[in-house]
């Protein structure tokens, strides 16, 4: 699975290195890889450093100003999962490429890239499609979390007897309230990414055991050949993230569970995946839990 952590001083070497093999101007190479060591993720394989990739502001958007991943790597496409990973987050996104590079302009274009024109050496590459799932993020940020009430009361914190006062809202009505938790905003999410003709599934992950029961609901869908995890109700992990197949997706949210949500402190055998079908709208916080976990399990 691919991880994108933040550079540290550590990795100046080993991204100085890449660079050197294209350029000999190690001076030149130095001050720029320092001016933007904070801006550079690292890319990761489970445990291994396998490329890296330099992203900032430019002009009204944003530039992929390089992309490596070490030639063993190269027919995953993991560039490519990182290009969307970009697109997936960021407004206008502008890239160079060099003419010669066939495979980068192709996978570029393939990520609904539009060449605009060339310049020098390079071509010109903007991303001006319309992403829905971006649009649909979009319409997600005008809800704030909390839970409504049997009586349409407004909660937005869950100490307020959610197991007793919660009922779940359809989607027309969490437009309308503004306010939901996961449960609620993973219904509006099914909609909207269903009218738009996308493949989707909604998941559950639930740890059970005698002094804790802590659960989230998410989103992932399909495009392309790829699997996107959709969050928005998880403050700490809002975004879209792109994953080759749905077990990597499962296998990240659950990563981040166990960190945020349970503090490293779990025991995985009473960990759970379900995926589960719509549920019926009104219904209160046992019934729901109940729905869920009456679902499939993810083995």
């Amino acid at each position: 699975m691919l991880n994108f952590i933040d550079s540290k001083l550590e990795d100046f070497e080993y991204i100085l290195n890449q660079k050197l093999s294209k350029n000999d101007n190690r001076k030149e190479l130095e001050t720029l890889i320092g001016n933007y060591l904070d801006k550079y993720k690292i890319v990761m394989l489970d445990d291994k450093r396998i490329g890296y990739y330099l992203v900032h502001n430019f002009e009204d958007g944003t530039l992929i100003d390089d992309i490596f991943i070490d030639d063993e790597y190269k027919d995953e496409e993991y560039e490519r999962i990182i290009i969307e990973q970009i697109v997936c987050n960021n407004n206008k996104v502008t890239a160079y490429v060099d003419n010669d590079n066939e495979r980068m302009i192709s996978l570029y274009k393939k990520a609904s890239f539009t060449e605009e024109k060339d310049d020098n050496d390079r071509v010109h590459l903007v991303y001006k499609a319309k992403n829905r799932a971006k649009q649909i993020m979009t319409i997600l940020a005008k809800i704030s979390y909390g839970f409504i009430d049997k009586d349409n009361g407004i909660h937005k914190t869950l100490k307020d007897d959610i197991e007793n006062l919660y009922k779940l809202q359809s989607p027309d009505e969490l437009m309308e309230s503004k306010v939901g938790i996961c449960w609620d905003q993973v219904e509006l999410e099914r909609d909207l990414f269903s009218a738009s003709g996308y493949s989707c599934n909604s998941f559950v992950i639930v740890y059970m055991d005698e002094k804790r029961f802590k659960n989230h609901t998410f989103l992932i869908y399909q495009d392309r050949g790829l699997y996107y995890w959709f969050e928005h109700a998880w403050e700490k992990m809002k975004g879209i993230y792109v994953f080759k197949t749905p077990e990597e997706a499962l296998e990240k949210v659950k990563e981040e569970f166990i960190k945020e949500e349970l503090h490293n402190d779990c025991e995985e055998e009473v960990l759970h995946f379900f995926t589960y079908q719509k549920p019926k709208f009104g219904i209160g916080c046992n019934e729901f839990i109940q729905h869920m976990l009456s679902s499939d399990e993810i083995k």
